[in-house]
């Protein structure tokens, strides 16, 4: 867990990073200049494929903390924050794996298919440990999300794409902040139940 965890913290300061240091007139070029157009140097386009790529590390290594982190705190977790955890990691993840790979690949049915079976298994792994309902709620959650980054992904390529990537990592930074603490919530009212005596708890 905490291997993971510092992990995470890793990429998502070497994300920032690569952010910082892309050029301002690769963030800001429309679609155009960035395909229709010969490129006057290589730097631009070397920094936005490393950005898309640590994007998609982003997602690999969130979703991997947070199904680690789902599965090593099933026990202490109620049934609706379980569902909830399954279908915000896939439908997160999907959604920025989907938008990338649309971008990346310029095709809809290719980055499609990819991006629908990454949520899946996004879904699958997190709502496992919590039973076949979290399953079916994760799995929907991660096609649906998938599905939809796809179509974002090649309908921006041509108006600022690299402006939607970054977006959509800041959100999905918040998206897993914002769940990190539901899940820690949860998880301390579940222990500070189990610690009390049992009487209080059926006086209670």
């Amino acid at each position: 867990m905490k291997v993971a965890n510092r992990l995470c913290t890793i990429l998502i300061l070497s994300v920032m990073l690569v952010w910082l240091a892309m050029p301002v007139d690769s963030v800001f070029a429309d679609g155009h200049s960035q395909h229709g157009a010969v490129s006057s140097s290589g730097s631009n386009d070397t920094a936005e494929q490393v950005l898309y790529v640590g994007s998609l590390l982003l997602v690999a290594l969130g979703s991997y903390y947070f199904i680690i982190r789902i599965r090593g705190n099933k026990e202490y977790m109620s049934v609706m924050t379980g569902m909830m955890a399954a279908m915000a990691t896939a439908m997160a993840g999907g959604l920025v794996a989907g938008t990338v790979l649309g971008i990346m690949l310029a095709t809809m049915m290719l980055s499609s298919v990819i991006g629908i079976l990454i949520g899946l298994v996004i879904g699958f792994l997190a709502g496992r440990p919590l039973g076949a309902l979290a399953v079916m709620d994760g799995i929907l959650s991660g096609v649906m999300g998938g599905m939809m980054g796809a179509m974002l992904g090649v309908m921006v390529i041509g108006d600022h794409p690299v402006i939607m990537v970054l977006f959509m990592d800041a959100v999905y930074i918040i998206i897993l902040i914002a769940l990190y603490n539901m899940l820690r919530s949860d998880v301390r009212h579940a222990l500070t139940l189990s610690s009390q005596p049992e009487r209080t708890r059926i006086h209670d």
